[in-house]
């Protein structure tokens, strides 16, 4: 049966909230790490401009004004941002905004102070207040000076792609600036100091980026482990609960009933209901319904929709001792069609009931594939049903069509749905009803349930690959011999016991 496609656009909100929280305190333990690093620079160089005062001949006093001016400005802008970041917790964009105020007002101190001081150092012809080459040798050292502090911040941050642009330009902004206000730079200069500029900050960009995506996929992956640690346990609570609603097996009494199963995930839509529950080992001919339900679906959606079939069928065998499978299956496809399918969930489902007294059975089916009969000499028979599936039509234009046939020792009856007919080789072909009837009446009878336990191994070596739906097999039987005390089987019985519809007999093939 088609799957129904479910979303959860909750886990997605989840997942993107626990992101923004842990991105959050990531950016400001991160902050403050970056800022403390920062002073300790700072402080550094400021021991050394120190120790230049000692030498006034080795600097000028120009030079020793703005190496002071940019160091206290640097020094005095990530202050300003450790207060902050240790005063409170910020938002994420409030965050991401200081960041970028402090990497701007950092580019304006270094652009402003830059040209004024001797960067000989570090470019021989890099030197203040000469113009030409000196000029753009000082940009580059600025360039390189931009470099180290969006390299180092980036080192910290972890940024996404959105973010770490806004930063980049809003420090070539204030680079630009000062190239174009630069009197010593032509403008060739001033255009290629501009287009160095990205290069400059490509490195410390991919980084950022680079460990955004990682920190976010860590996030992800750590999140949708957890969540599915939940579900796993979740769905095994599920699965207890869901099979709880399963009926025991029955071993005593006149009938014999057993089933195997295996649901298509941790749990399905295929479900069974039995009526009643047990027998006394000493019981009069009473009968014995069963029902056979498989909803659209698989996995979690059908279970809820199979509890929902579990109380309305509690409630139908509740209002009657004994319903005949035509009001059973008529009382189901009006709940279906009135609450189930405004949803777009539908079933099939065919109720068997098995009379020893009357040594009949009966059967209606909505949709569902026929049961099959196994004679004691062998010959199987279509336990078929004309009626379209639950749901689909309103329940005055939907007609169960009961049958009934002989039902005497020996004789087996064995119901499944569509899971079992739908199994796949190998070669791609499908086994079939056909198939299923052909293994039925291929293996020996055996004990009760050995026919059950016969198809499902012989569809184990026909199936190529895991199941494609949940696959459920009900074997009913009478019990053999049957019980001394219990009344001479007769076809009388059925008309003085059963007060119903009437069945349509059906003649054994």
């Amino acid at each position: 049966m088609p799957p129904l496609v479910i979303e959860n656009p909750q886990l997605h909100a989840h997942i993107a909230g626990v992101v923004d929280t842990e991105r959050e305190r990531n950016l400001r333990r991160r902050g403050i790490w970056y800022c403390v690093s920062i002073l300790g620079l700072m402080i550094f160089s400021a021991a050394m401009t120190i120790v230049d005062l000692g030498t006034p001949e080795a600097v000028s006093q120009t030079e020793l004004f703005w190496e002071s001016f940019m160091d206290g400005s640097l020094f005095l802008i990530h202050s300003v941002a450790l207060a902050a970041l240790l005063a409170r917790p910020w938002s994420r964009a409030r965050l991401i905004g200081g960041i970028m105020w402090v990497a701007v007002l950092s580019a304006a101190a270094i652009v402003i102070a830059t040209p004024f001081i001797d960067n000989s150092a570090l470019i021989s012809a890099a030197k203040p207040g000469v113009p030409g080459w000196s000029a753009f040798t000082q940009q580059l050292v600025c360039l390189f000076s931009l470099f180290l502090v969006h390299f180092v911040a980036s080192m910290f941050m972890a940024l996404s792609a959105r973010e770490g642009l806004f930063l980049l330009l809003g420090m070539m902004a204030v680079f630009s600036v000062g190239a174009l206000t630069h009197e010593g730079l032509n403008p060739a200069a001033r255009a290629i100091a501009i287009a160095l500029f990205p290069f400059a900050g490509l490195p410390g960009f991919i980084w950022a980026w680079a460990r955004y995506q990682g920190f976010t996929d860590r996030l992800v992956s750590r999140e949708i482990s957890a969540r599915y640690g939940e579900l796993s346990d979740e769905l095994a609570d599920a699965r207890r609960v869901h099979e709880a609603l399963f009926p025991p097996p029955i071993s005593r009494g006149s009938m014999r009933l057993s089933y195997k199963y295996e649901p298509m995930r941790d749990i399905g839509g295929d479900f069974l209901f039995v009526r009643p529950l047990s027998f006394p080992p000493a019981a009069s001919m009473e009968p014995l319904s069963v029902v056979l339900i498989d909803v659209t679906g698989h996995g979690v959606a059908a279970a809820l929709a199979v509890n929902r079939l579990y109380v309305e069928l509690t409630r139908i065998y509740a209002s009657a001792p004994m319903p005949h499978p035509q009001a059973v299956i008529s009382q189901l496809n009006e709940f279906c069609n009135q609450v189930m399918a405004p949803q777009g969930v539908f079933a099939t489902a065919i109720c068997l009931q098995a009379d020893p007294g009357a040594g009949v059975i009966r059967w209606s089916s909505a949709g569902h594939p026929p049961a099959l009969l196994r004679r004691a000499g062998g010959d199987v028979m279509r336990l078929d049903s004309g009626a379209t599936m639950l749901g689909v039509l309103a329940p005055e234009e939907f007609d169960a069509n009961e049958c009934m046939t002989p039902f005497t020792h020996g004789d087996r009856v064995l119901a499944y749905t569509d899971g079992l007919s739908e199994a796949v080789s190998v070669r791609g072909e499908e086994l079939g009803i056909s198939g299923v009837q052909g293994l039925v009446s291929g293996v020996s009878g055996g004990e009760h349930g050995a026919i059950a336990a016969s198809v499902f191994e012989a569809l184990a070596a026909f199936r190529h690959g895991p199941p494609r739906d949940d696959i459920l097999m009900v074997e009913l039987a009478l019990a053999d011999p049957p019980c001394p005390d219990s009344p001479h089987i007769t076809q009388t019985n059925t008309t003085d016991r059963a007060k119903g519809p009437k069945s349509r007999f059906v003649q054994p093939t």
